[in-house]
């Protein structure tokens, strides 16, 4: 069976009893899990008694399937758990958090996963190490936000399918990584703005990142940050690397996230799941893309509202 080992780590402002507290005891679970996350209504029974050797529970739910977690060792430097997946197919893997004093205050925590898929999906190895370390990444950054702040600015709503309207847009393309997006978005968009001052173009709606070619194994990813126009705009005056384009009219799978940023593969992992559990067919020719509802220089980060649109057949 082919074998992969995933891993990824964050650094905690918290002492190491504060991180494992959260750890060790699944009932704290949910607040955090990038899984669990997804499916608020899953179904959950915990076993044992928290903190302990067979302190575990079971879950089952619609959108991240059926299986148990049980605690098989913990010391105040790691714990290791044995995972078992029943639904959507049968498995094991060993996950392991180790837990490293960095300073008084500072504690890095590193995830691991090893596991096997079975040997009929041997052709998945690589997707399936790229799409745990991204869910493993998002979980750590809610852990981090958890212990520190007690509060997880991130909040997904499903809104269903709905109807896209024709949109013309003038942008700027940009290759960037999942890990470098935010920083090149922090550059593109200021200068987008500042280009329609000059140009003295009035946007006709909020701004939309539009994305283009993306390698889940890599990170690596393609973007174009626009602003929405009138469709007789010209962009004769502007720059020669902005360049206009038209979000085609149809249907979208549409959900919204209300809150900062870094937590919106929450949103897009939800949307994801959402549409393959309602067996929606996307629509190659039609990118997915943001519209970015409130201004953050003007919006607390908490109110920050982000709609995700997957076009759809």
């Amino acid at each position: 069976m082919p074998a992969f080992q995933v891993e990824s780590a964050i650094d905690i402002n918290a002492s190491t009893g504060a991180v494992l507290a959260h750890l060790h005891d699944f009932e704290r679970w949910p607040a955090w899990s990038p899984w669990l996350y997804m499916e608020r209504s899953v179904h959950l029974d915990y076993r044992g008694i928290a903190g302990t050797v067979g302190h575990g529970y079971d879950w089952q739910g619609t959108l991240v399937g059926a299986g148990a977690m049980t605690l098989t060792e913990l010391s105040p430097t790691h714990l290791e758990m044995d995972l078992d997946f029943i639904k959507p197919f049968k498995s094991h893997a060993d996950v392991r958090f180790d837990i490293e004093s960095v300073s008084a205050d500072v504690t890095r925590v590193t995830w691991h996963m090893d596991s096997k898929l079975p040997f009929f999906l041997f052709f998945m190895t690589g997707m399936m190490k790229a799409m745990i370390r991204s869910d493993y990444d998002r979980g750590l950054k809610m852990l981090k936000d958890q212990v520190e702040t007690g509060v997880i600015h991130s909040n997904t709503v499903v809104d269903g399918v709905v109807d896209i309207p024709a949109q013309t847009f003038i942008g700027e393309t940009q290759a960037a990584t999942l890990s470098t997006l935010a920083a090149s978005m922090g550059r593109t968009y200021p200068k987008l703005m500042q280009t329609f001052e000059q140009a003295d173009i009035q946007p006709s709606g909020p701004p939309l990142a539009i994305y283009g070619a993306m390698d889940i194994k890599t990170g690596a990813c393609k973007y174009t940050a626009g602003l929405p126009v009138a469709a007789d705009v010209a962009i004769s005056d502007l720059p020669h690397d902005m360049e206009t384009g038209t979000i085609v009219p149809g249907k979208a799978l549409r959900v919204t996230h209300t809150g900062s940023y870094k937590h919106l593969g929450n949103a897009w992992s939800t949307a994801m799941a959402n549409q393959r559990h309602l067996k929606l067919k996307l629509k190659k020719t039609s990118a997915p893309f943001e519209v970015y509802i409130n201004d953050p220089s003007k919006t607390d980060e908490k109110d920050l509202i982000t709609e995700i649109y997957l076009p759809i057949k």
